[in-house]
């Protein structure tokens, strides 16, 4: 029996929940402080307090005091951001988030070589058959998948074309910058 990486992600998320926390990363001095200031930011906009404190451990582990990116490269981003064009941003994002979260590169990764393969279209069946392979044949995959496909649109990097998806030329930059931008971000 081969063990299968864990997943480390259960919920979709969006650009502007990303960019607050790396603001609030920047503000404060503890994960506490950090989780308190997000909690009351996000709890108006999301529903049920399982789904709140979901979102709050993706941040926490994305840009937050988890994160694999050391404190000078979320202050890096977070400048990008500020001070960047609208367009330049989606990259910042997009590739902060690849690099901090392994299940995430995983599916941008599978989904820029299928889209390469098949002329940037792909199907959501697909990327999961992909991510099965990857991470086993659990009941959880599925809706993880999902949670990645919302997650990677809302960023700029896919567009839903029902019934397939389409590959933005944003994610295939952010790919190749994620792994540029990861190799300072390993412990």
């Amino acid at each position: 029996m081969t063990a299968h990486p864990p997943v480390a992600f259960d919920g979709a998320l969006r650009p502007e929940w990303f960019d607050r926390a790396l603001a609030v990363r920047a503000e404060t001095a503890s994960a506490e402080e950090f989780r308190a200031e997000l909690r009351e930011h996000l709890r108006p906009q999301i529903q049920g307090r399982v789904s709140l404190d979901k979102t709050l451990q993706q941040l926490q582990r994305t840009v937050g005091f988890r994160s694999p990116a050391p404190p000078e490269r979320l202050a890096e981003a977070l400048d990008r951001l500020v001070s960047e064009p609208i367009e330049s941003r989606v990259l910042v994002r997009l590739s902060l988030l690849l690099a901090s979260v392994p299940f995430l590169s995983a599916c941008g990764c599978a989904v820029v070589r299928m889209a390469d393969a098949s002329g940037d279209r792909f199907t959501s069946a697909q990327l999961c058959a992909r991510m099965q392979e990857r991470y086993g044949h659990r009941a959880t995959i599925p809706r993880r998948v999902m949670y990645a496909l919302q997650t990677l649109a809302a960023f700029g990097g896919l567009k839903h074309e029902r019934p397939s998806w389409a590959r933005l030329q944003a994610l295939s930059r952010a790919v190749a910058a994620a792994e540029d931008f990861g190799g300072g971000m390993r412990r």
